[in-house]
């Protein structure tokens, strides 16, 4: 299978968290290091995060992405900046790339490997994956969306906006809530954890 990038935004400020949501615990790694991990499991390659508010703090405190990372420092301009200053990372956009927040955690690895074989097979603009009706994470963009994407203010759009737009979109039913995870605050990250489930 053809490796498609995957990029994790993790540049906010984490505040309703308290905490770099990044650098929360799974066992003896971090939620970034585990989000790696799954995406690079599912033959995803490069996996680039893009750091903002807490870039220093995490990359004294997580491990193994010293060497492919990338530092949005228009952050404050939210979060589409952050898609952006991923996106023109990449340097191989021929087979689309994989978008998804640091905070939607404990995506299982078959998910990712589902949107990525469908992806191949089709000219969809985008590919997103749906738990009873409701639309989650991760999301993949194909290689027009993306220099679409790379054209667009940094500071006056959202990618959810602009996919919704698209008329050729792929929805995938899946089985498992796991891609509706949204852990912004303690109490949500402490569910995820009881429901986490192997990947």
């Amino acid at each position: 299978m053809k490796r498609v990038p995957a990029i994790i935004l993790s540049a906010g400020e984490s505040k309703r968290m308290g905490f770099p949501k990044a650098l929360l615990r799974i066992g003896k790694t971090t939620l970034l290091e585990d989000q790696m991990r799954r995406f690079k499991k599912a033959g995803c390659h490069p996996v680039v995060p893009v750091l903002g508010a807490n870039a220093k703090t995490i990359l004294n405190n997580a491990h193994g992405i010293r060497k492919n990372y990338v530092i949005n420092r228009r952050w404050k301009l939210g979060q589409f900046s952050s898609v952006k200053s991923g996106l023109k990372s990449l340097k191989d956009i021929s087979f689309g790339c994989f978008i998804i927040p640091v905070d939607a955690a404990l995506v299982p690895v078959k998910i990712i490997r589902k949107i990525a074989r469908k992806s191949l097979k089709n000219r969809h603009q985008a590919i997103i994956p749906s738990y009873k009706g409701q639309l989650g994470h991760p999301v993949w963009i194909s290689q027009a969306l993306i220099k679409k994407i790379r054209s667009e203010d940094a500071g006056k759009n959202r990618l959810d906006k602009i996919i919704r737009r698209q008329r050729d979109k792929l929805i995938i039913k899946t089985n498992t809530a796991a891609i509706l995870t949204n852990v912004n605050t303690p109490e949500k990250w402490k569910q995820a954890i009881i429901n986490l489930s192997s990947p």
